[in-house]
């Protein structure tokens, strides 16, 4: 997944030799998931990084879909908490 914005509303991927297509919130929640299991605790500033480094280089529109990103990684934060 990348970290700029695409301005799709879906992504397109190969998985075993079957197109997907995703929509944007499954893109989005994807990359929350893989923010958990590559950050865990320290997923929220690895975010906030992004974030910050993307609005100092002018590229706002990958600093919301990062925002984005960590509205839907709260929410894994706080299922997780409550599991």
């Amino acid at each position: 997944m990348a970290s700029g914005y695409t301005g799709r509303s879906h992504a397109c991927c190969w998985h075993r030799g079957a197109l997907l297509t995703l929509t944007r919130d499954q893109e989005l929640w994807g990359m929350a998931l893989w923010v958990e299991k590559h950050h865990g605790d320290a997923g929220g500033e690895f975010i906030a990084s992004k974030i910050d480094q993307l609005n100092r280089a002018g590229a706002q529109d990958g600093g919301r879909l990062w925002q984005n990103v960590a509205r839907r990684y709260e929410q894994l934060v706080e299922r997780r908490t409550y599991s």
